[in-house]
């Protein structure tokens, strides 16, 4: 019975490392279409949003049947159960990062600057993402904790990007749709950040018993 155990969970692991890794290649794609003013990626942008769907579906599965099946002991428990959460968070990047292709479906640039530090928080997002997941496959929760200060950082540029907006509105050069599409992407990135600080907390969950708090 144990043996079987570790093979599933060795089985879930390879899936969640394959899961963060589409989402962290999502957010790259359309961290590159602002780079480069692309408008068309939203098939592509759709069809990985799909990929990271049914594998979360697939893991999540997975997750249920070492539950009712193999009868995890109280540390394996913590691990399983956490997995099972970190799907659904891993899940709601890759919609985020569809709804970012949608927007840029009607719109081929951004304003230079703010574009600049909306690029970094995506980059930001998508390391966080990786490092969250492997924090949880490694047991590693000093990794996990470094992902959760880095949030900072993404809040902080949010915030450069929301002052920059009204800043714009105050001296009546940003139109309104411009000023709903920018603000809405970086929010997007805020919310992949969020997850990824999920994730990362179900990482130190799994690691330590403990459930950190955002620090």
């Amino acid at each position: 019975m144990r043996i079987q155990y570790q093979k599933e969970l060795e089985l879930l692991h390879q899936e969640l490392a394959h899961l963060g890794g589409l989402c962290a290649d999502a957010i790259g794609e359309t961290y590159q279409a602002l780079r480069s003013g692309a408008s068309d990626i939203y098939r592509a942008a759709k069809e990985r949003g799909d990929q990271i769907r049914d594998l979360e579906r697939t893991a999540e599965g997975r997750c249920i049947q070492l539950l009712l099946l193999q009868q995890p002991v109280a540390s394996d428990l913590r691990r399983v159960s956490s997995a099972l959460k970190m799907t659904t968070d891993l899940g709601r990047i890759g919609d985020n990062t569809v709804d970012i292709a949608e927007i840029l479906r009607y719109r081929t640039s951004l304003n230079p600057l703010r574009r600049d530090h909306i690029i970094a928080m995506a980059e930001k997002a998508a390391v966080m993402v990786k490092d969250s997941v492997n924090a949880y496959i490694g047991n590693d929760a000093e990794t996990a904790r470094n992902v959760i200060r880095a949030d900072d950082e993404v809040d902080r540029l949010f915030e450069t990007v929301r002052d920059e907006l009204a800043d714009g509105i105050r001296a009546d050069r940003t139109e309104r749709q411009d000023i709903m599409d920018e603000l809405m992407i970086a929010k997007y990135y805020e919310r992949m950040a969020d997850h990824a600080v999920n994730v990362a907390q179900w990482a130190i969950y799994a690691a330590t018993g403990e459930h950190a708090a955002q620090e």
